[in-house]
């Protein structure tokens, strides 16, 4: 297959000889590759989609092709079936990490509302869309992102893309070096940028029109596709929802650390051992056991930190194949962009899944409420020295939760807090670079608006906007009927959109029918518009958020800061507006800062999460057990005493043993053995490695004796989640949650919770203790419960509080009092 720059003026050609047409067997395409069969869908007004799903773009990524960029696909002899789903690319499912996937799976799926005549040269422009899922998970099959309401209207206004492209380790390992450079899931997505410019003509797109397009890692890699030298000319604009390529967590700084640590887990070597070797070595292992390691390469924060993920290509390569040789920050200081117009988005609470997740897997809560200085820099990966750090953590913690823990009832200010760090001070500073090196406009919105059936009871997560956008008839948050407000909303994002594949910009000069103009971003103002009941124009982007950011950037690398009480104070402010290169808020002298500071938010090495572990003192041995999922674990002391054991099967059975609930905590352990000197822990499985476990273990084992608190108590069991016969598997998933990960941390608060039942998606419980204390505390904590169950477990729709029936009765009682009071009263 010859690369997109040899066809210019040819591809017209080329397709008027092969062409396109429907019969009653389903649609006919003819592209470089062969013939494809597809299949029509409808749109939501019911015109036809002429729907290819699961074309090959490269061939599998398998053997020696592993760890290698990817090779166009080979063509084929007869009609391909383009009527059914690929495989996704191979994968931990979110939250149960589930294995699921193969490795081959470099696949892309297009549909189109007019197939082109032949010779016909009115083709339609192209949206080139790039899924999420943080570079570790997701995919772009149909069931994902449904174009049925983005294709509506005239037939031929437009057509849509997707495809899957290598994730994780198999899309991004790194020896920092030509043998593995990285960057294997991005050189995926230009070669199926590259496939679209060759091939697109043939269903009625034009490849000069093409607007890559992406939600969270799509978002990353759409700006990340403005600034790399091998996706030059392969599209004419791009749109990032929630994300930018300065996003923190989209960056793997320590690629060489983490793939030593790989090989070591997947017993291919360690630092010591050769490159060529270790590869060797790996790509001879099964594909699920690599993607499983990969998931447990780090000690700590191994639930949420994407292990790996783009890195910078700084090394000595082959010319042009790198996909980016520079850090992004460094190359918008340069200007070093592709001329085309950029839309970047962000919700008003992108960061609650990640806030949600801290809740979920509450070792890490633990960590943060107990030992904050130790944990809390590791936990945002802060540059600077640790005195720095530490002390820029304990303001941090002070502005966002005002001296409350990290709970349940604190969700919406860690919602805030995750937020800013990760969506909203990147976007700020993306937009204040594209500026300043005087770059193609930059369009932002800000999308605010809570959709009254949201599955999320608490602000607009990330991804709401991409679900008006591509909606899902049977589901997804978008719960949109003709004629509502969700779906009013739906069809303006979707016209602003089209607006700016087609004309470049999304309110084109002179069109009122939006009731708002919207200018790009300039010298003089971060003009967005706030995207709620109806659009509003905006140059206020959460000032005193980002000020506040800004004074943790001077602390961390430079160890002053104008923060005293915080950026309330108005000589702080002040102060940092007369330090601004631009004249709006929060991107005071941006370029020379982050120039000077490599990035706010440098990772640590990864083998700095290893020291924490090493600061308690207290001598405990292991003994293997006949059994290599179970270990024995001695503290040196007494445990239950002579001749006395106990064994915890699950979590619900720990109930009366503080410790046994604390080792439950720990994400991969199965059960818990006490006995007279020794504690032996089983694993779920092989695939939760002991060393990984190990560590965590020792901590609360050595934590807890040093409490001095008893290994047992006389507590009853929770009768409320006791395992029934006829529990149904729903039923079963929300008592072990609730009496794993939910019920400690309400518990912690000086209050409980009570399971009443569960009917009709809807959770019925009932609240105890500090829980009943307010109004807006029960509120707040059965919205936190609410988002934590239906994280987990999809089936839940709502939950409600219900009260006890002698609560009730005197309730009743007390408002018939008053009523007969208030009727007394002359």
């Amino acid at each position: 297959m010859k690369g997109s720059a040899s066809l210019g003026g040819c591809l017209l050609v080329l397709f008027s000889l092969l062409g396109s047409g429907v019969s009653d067997d389903g649609p006919l395409v003819t592209i470089r590759q062969g013939q494809l069969r597809g299949k029509i869908l409808k749109t939501r007004s019911g015109n036809d989609i002429y729907t290819f799903l699961g074309i090959p773009y490269a061939k599998p990524p398998v053997k020696e092709l592993r760890f290698q960029p990817p090779v166009p696909a080979e063509p084929w002899e007869g009609i391909y079936d383009a009527t059914k789903n690929r495989s996704r690319c191979a994968q931990l499912k979110y939250p149960d990490m589930a294995y699921v996937g193969k490795e081959d799976c470099l696949f892309i799926n297009v549909y189109s509302t007019k197939l082109p005549q032949q010779n016909e040269k009115v083709l339609a422009p192209v949206i080139f869309f790039i899924h999420g899922g943080l570079f570790v998970q997701s995919n772009g099959n149909i069931e994902k992102y449904n174009p049925s309401l983005l294709l509506d209207g005239e037939p031929g206004n437009s057509l849509f893309v997707t495809f899957n492209y290598r994730l994780g380790a198999l899309g991004f390992l790194s020896t920092e070096s030509a043998d593995c450079p990285g960057n294997f899931g991005l050189k995926d997505q230009v070669q199926a940028l590259k496939w679209v410019k060759e091939n697109i003509a043939a269903f009625g797109g034009n490849p000069d029109k093409v607007t890559i397009m992406g939600d969270n890692a799509g978002a990353v890699s759409a700006h990340l596709h403005m600034m790399s030298p091998l996706s030059k000319g392969l599209f004419h604009a791009a749109i990032s929802q929630s994300g930018n390529a300065l996003t923190h967590w989209a960056w793997n700084r320590d690629p060489i650390g983490r793939t030593h640590r790989l090989a070591e887990l997947l017993e291919c070597g360690d630092n010591t051992t050769s490159n060529h070797d270790i590869l060797k070595c790996m790509r001879a292992k099964p594909t699920e056991l690599v993607v499983k390691k990969a998931h447990v390469v780090l000690q700590w924060r191994t639930d949420w930190i994407m292990t790996f993920v783009p890195v910078v290509e700084d090394f000595e390569m082959a010319d042009g194949t790198a996909f980016l040789t520079e850090h992004p920050r460094e190359l918008m200081q340069k200007n070093a962009f592709h001329p085309v117009p950029w839309m970047v988005s962000v919700t008003s609470h992108d960061g609650l899944p990640h806030s949600l997740n801290l809740l979920l897997f509450g070792g890490i809560m633990h960590d943060l409420n107990h030992e904050f200085e130790s944990y809390f820099p590791y936990y945002f990966e802060l540059d600077g020295e640790m005195d720095r750090a530490v002390e820029a953590s304990k303001l941090i913690r002070e502005y966002y939760m005002k001296g409350a823990s990290f709970n349940m009832g604190a969700q919406l200010e860690l919602a805030n807090l995750h937020t800013d760090y990760y969506y909203f001070v990147p976007l700020v500073k993306s937009v204040a670079l594209h500026v300043m090196a005087e770059a193609p406009p930059v369009y932002v919105y800000h999308f605010s608006f809570q959709n009254r059936h949201n599955r999320i009871a608490i602000g607009v997560p990330q991804g709401d906007d991409t679900q008006y956008i591509l909606y899902k008839e049977d589901g997804g948050r978008l719960a949109a009927k003709d004629g509502s407000i969700e779906m009013e909303i739906a069809k303006r994002l979707i016209a602003l959109i089209k607006n700016f594949i087609t004309h470049g910009e999304p309110i084109p000069k002179g069109d009122e029918s939006f009731g708002v103009q919207w200018p790009p971003a300039d010298m003089k103002k971060l003009n967005f518009i706030d995207f709620n009941k109806k659009l509003t124009l905006n140059d206020t982007f959460y000032n005193d958020r980002i000020a506040f950011w800004n004074g943790i950037d001077d602390l961390l690398s430079t160890g002053q800061s104008v923060l005293t009480d915080g950026p309330e104070d108005p000589n702080a402010k002040d102060e940092l507006q007369a330090a601004r290169s631009l004249e709006w808020h929060g991107s005071r002298n941006i370029s020379s800062q982050l120039n000077q500071n490599a990035g706010l938010f440098a990772l640590k090495k990864s083998n700095s999460n290893y020291n924490i572990i090493c600061q308690r003192s207290m001598f405990i041995q292991t003994q293997t057990t006949p059994n290599p999922n179970s270990l024995k674990f001695l503290p040196g002391r007494e445990v239950l005493g002579p001749g006395k054991t106990m064994d915890f099967p699950s979590g619900t059975a720990a109930f009366c043993s503080p410790l046994a609930k604390l080792l439950f905590r720990i994400d991969g352990v199965k059960g818990v053995f006490f006995g007279p000197d020794f504690i032996t822990v089983t694993k779920v499985d092989e695939d939760n490695d002991w060393k990984l476990l190990k560590p965590e273990i020792f901590a609360v084992i050595m934590d807890f004796f040093a409490s001095n608190l008893p290994i047992v108590t006389d507590a009853k069991p929770n009768a409320d989640t006791v395992i029934n016969e006829d529990d149904s598997e729903i039923v079963l998933m929300i008592k072990e949650l609730l009496d794993t990960r939910i019920r400690p941390t309400v518990q912690e608060d000086g209050g409980d919770i009570i399971f009443v039942g569960f009917e009709d998606g809807i959770v019925k419980l009932r609240m105890q203790g500090s829980c009943t204390s307010c109004p807006s505390s029960v509120v707040t904590l059965k919205n936190g419960v609410q988002n934590m169950l239906q994280f987990y477990i999809p089936e839940v729709v709502s939950v409600e509080q219900v009260e006890d029936e002698a609560d009730a009765v005197i309730k009743k009682e007390f408002e018939e009092l008053e009523k007969k009071l208030k009727k007394d009263d002359p």
